[in-house]
């Protein structure tokens, strides 16, 4: 026997669905963008959402910090900039939210699980350094000889 059980969203943030950015360079984040275009489902809390989305805008702005500083400009170009800005924060914040709600299964079903699971968050990070590359003007390959 099954059952369906639907989840609720919970409550919405208090300041919105808005994150602002540590820095007028960058646009602010929403919260329920996020969750529809990364296709985050509504077991994440508001509250977790938040955090997790937070966490990796500081990780790329922190990234983006010497680029940053060459820059001439007050505000993130409006258009391509922007877009690979959010991609990349959006993706790095989808592979966070697949880290934290993934499952410990040891049966052979939840090891393939599991195996999805991480080539999901592997995806998502190449995603994002493909975006930052980008925004900053590099290659989208990084070679190293060994």
């Amino acid at each position: 026997m099954s059952a369906l059980i639907p989840h609720s969203p919970g409550n919405p943030p208090a300041n919105g669905d808005r994150i602002a950015p540590p820095d007028d360079f960058y646009p602010a984040l929403s919260v329920a963008e996020w969750k529809r275009r990364m296709r985050v489902d509504d077991n994440v809390s508001p509250a977790r959402s938040i955090e997790i989305l937070t966490s990796a805008m500081y990780d790329i702005t922190d990234e983006l910090r010497p680029w940053r500083a060459r820059q001439t400009a007050t505000a993130l170009a409006e258009g391509r900039d922007t877009a690979h800005y959010l991609q990349a924060v959006w993706q790095r914040a989808k592979a966070y939210e697949l880290e934290q709600y993934r499952d410990i299964d040891t049966t052979d079903s939840g090891s393939r699980r599991a195996e999805g699971i991480e080539s999901r968050i592997d995806s998502a990070l190449q995603r994002s350094r493909e975006s930052l590359r980008s925004l900053m003007g590099r290659g989208r390959a990084t070679i190293v000889l060994i």
